[in-house]
């Protein structure tokens, strides 16, 4: 195969990947950021119809009351609660399907399993950026749990990002 061949079929790969990914594109940068993939079989169209109100919940959520402490929570909640699996860190979360949660459910259900306990360290100083790594492997084990008894889905899915966190 000459190189204008190999680069034309390598541009045709990119392209399809492209064309395929789960979230689709156009998408906020939070719903790039958790990784939003649909369960009911949604619309292109319909998960940025979603993506774009659960930024707007997100980012009007955000101040001295607000339900979650980190963006990546609140958004992730509003996504579940409309019928998406998320991966805000290194854990895929699913919503029950039955009955399907409305969003005051989902972040009650986040903050009754000490979601937001994971979110500091042991001098009671909020971790910007490092989340996932401020969290315990207990206090991990203990949401995930937790989050599995009222019936979500949580499976544990590496990647690049988690394990750099980790190691800083």
């Amino acid at each position: 195969m000459t190189s204008r061949g190999s680069i034309a079929l390598l541009l045709v790969l990119v392209l399809a990947g492209c064309a395929t990914s789960p979230s689709g594109g156009g998408l906020s940068s939070l719903g790039h950021e958790v990784d939003v993939r649909p369960l009911r079989g949604q619309s292109v169209e319909l998960l940025k119809q979603d993506d774009a109100a659960c930024e707007s919940w997100t980012r009007s959520t955000k101040g001295p009351n607000e339900p979650l402490p980190a963006a990546e929570l609140r958004y992730s909640a509003c996504a579940m609660s409309r019928g998406y699996s998320v991966k805000p860190w290194d854990h895929r979360i699913s919503p029950p399907a039955n009955p399907s949660p409305d969003l005051a459910s989902v972040v009650a259900d986040l903050q009754a399993c000490g979601i937001k306990r994971g979110l500091y360290d042991a001098a009671g100083m909020v971790l910007l950026g490092a989340v996932e790594a401020g969290m315990t492997e207990s206090r991990r084990a203990e949401a995930w749990a937790c989050l599995t008894q009222r019936g979500y889905a949580v499976d544990f899915q590496p990647d690049a990002r988690a394990e750099s966190i980790r190691k800083k």
